[in-house]
């Protein structure tokens, strides 16, 4: 599911800003030390 999401991310004209904001993200969420249910990927 991921592969597909970031093919899709290319294709469309805001990837490097979409791969920023879910790096981002990953940094929040390691932060937050949310559990791994938390989130579905």
């Amino acid at each position: 599911m991921r592969t597909r999401q970031l093919e899709l991310a290319r294709k469309d004209g805001e990837s490097e800003n979409r791969i920023q904001l879910l790096n981002g993200w990953n940094r929040l969420m390691v932060s937050r030390r949310i559990p791994p249910g938390g989130y579905t990927w």
